[in-house]
């Protein structure tokens, strides 16, 4: 079971919020969970807008 997460500005689907799975995807409950090709980025540093699966998004290590 999952909720849409939309862009309130055009309606776009951008990802999702998974509130019940399998085991295998059990890691992934409540967090967001975004689809990088539907979402642009600003980048503040060279004023640019990007799609954000140009951009790297570093592994982050989630604390217990």
């Amino acid at each position: 079971t999952y909720n849409v997460l939309s862009c309130r500005s055009c309606g776009s689907v951008v990802g999702f919020i998974l509130y019940s799975s399998s085991s295998d995807l059990a890691y992934l409950r409540g967090f967001f969970c975004f689809f990088k090709d539907s979402i642009l980025c600003y980048l503040l540093k060279n004023q640019m807008i990007i799609e954000a699966s140009k951009v790297n998004f570093p592994a982050v290590t989630l604390k217990e």
